[in-house]
């Protein structure tokens, strides 16, 4: 029985796209909020990690420097799922540089992150 909704092949690439960034969206903004946000404000509170009591940064609220250092590590992470979204459609597949530049970004947002911990423990 043929389906009604339509198929992979049969969306424009435009379209194939959206929905792959859209996908990814949701798990990218829980990083880009919190980053932008301790940016723009010089306060980072406690971020839960996936189990309770994991804390990304530590249990305490980070304040001036270190907050905006954490928080452009979490914007750098949030922008990397994004663009390894983007790096699987079907318009990359003809741009080999958009199929590399999402994973060294992704391995620089580890480095900054990485960074941004050791510099944050008390």
């Amino acid at each position: 029985m043929k389906s009604r909704l339509p198929q992979d092949e049969d969306l424009p690439t435009w379209a194939h796209t959206a929905l792959l960034v859209l996908i990814a969206a949701p798990f990218a903004g829980l990083l880009i909020w919190p980053g932008v946000t301790a940016v723009a404000s010089g306060v980072l509170p406690p971020i839960s990690g996936p189990e309770f009591g994991q804390w990304m940064f530590g249990n305490r609220e980070l304040r001036g420097h270190h907050a905006v250092l954490a928080g452009s590590a979490l914007c750098g992470l949030g922008l990397a799922i994004l663009l390894l979204a983007a790096a699987y459609s079907r318009w990359a597949q003809h741009h080999p540089m958009l199929r590399i530049f999402p994973w060294v970004f992704l391995a620089c947002a580890v480095v900054l992150y990485s960074y941004a911990m050791k510099a944050v423990q008390p």
